[in-house]
């Protein structure tokens, strides 16, 4: 090889490497935190509390649950006393101008349990299909009675299937709603800050 050849070869060689260098990513810029104080020529103070044009809904009272969830004080005292006297808490309802009756009752924690492991034992592969289950066993695990037939006596799954097997569509949709008020109002009890308020 000439001393022109080598040189030419060197040449386009230092130049693959000068393009290479500055396509590669120089992350000398992110390796020591860089920290300005205040009163320094790039120091910017941080604006304290909300950031503007973000709402950051503040949580509610104790008084705005109960006024949303439509309760008094009077009712989540009588409440309190039942899950103390009693150890659950019964809400008896009459639908549809008295066609439907139904009974909701605290959940146990058993059935919470069983629920847990006949779920996790479920392959689900579908949005809709988890959202089903966890419906039912919403209104199940707390559906002590309908229309007179005592449920709360039988396993939480054979609960589910008794459910699944007798009440209409749109009436379990309707149930699922007050299920979930009831569920709710057993929430609002289990906070510290209903403690605190009574």
């Amino acid at each position: 090889m000439k001393d022109s050849e080598i040189m030419e070869a060197l040449e386009e060689q230092a130049g693959e490497e000068k393009n290479k260098s500055s396509m590669e990513f120089d992350s000398s810029a992110f390796s020591e935190e860089k920290t300005e104080e205040p009163g320094g020529a790039d120091y910017q103070e941080q604006p304290e509390g909300p950031i503007p044009g973000i709402d950051v809904p503040k949580p509610m009272t104790i008084a705005q649950a109960m006024e949303e969830l439509g309760i008094s004080k009077d009712e989540v005292i009588a409440m309190i006393l039942d899950l103390t006297d009693k150890g659950f808490i019964e809400e008896e309802e009459e639908l549809f101008h008295g066609k439907v009756k139904i009974k909701f009752r605290t959940s146990k924690l058993s059935d919470s349990g069983k629920f847990i492991d006949m779920f996790d034992g479920l392959t689900i592969n579908k949005q809709a299909k988890a959202e089903y289950f966890l419906n039912l066993y919403s209104l199940t695990g707390i559906l002590a009675e309908y229309n007179g037939e005592d449920l709360w006596d039988m396993e939480v799954n054979d609960r589910a299937e008794w459910v699944s097997d007798n009440i209409p569509v749109p009436i379990y949709r309707f149930l699922l709603e007050k299920a979930t008020k009831f569920h709710a109002k057993i929430e609002l009890l289990g906070s510290k800050e209903v403690a605190d308020f009574f």
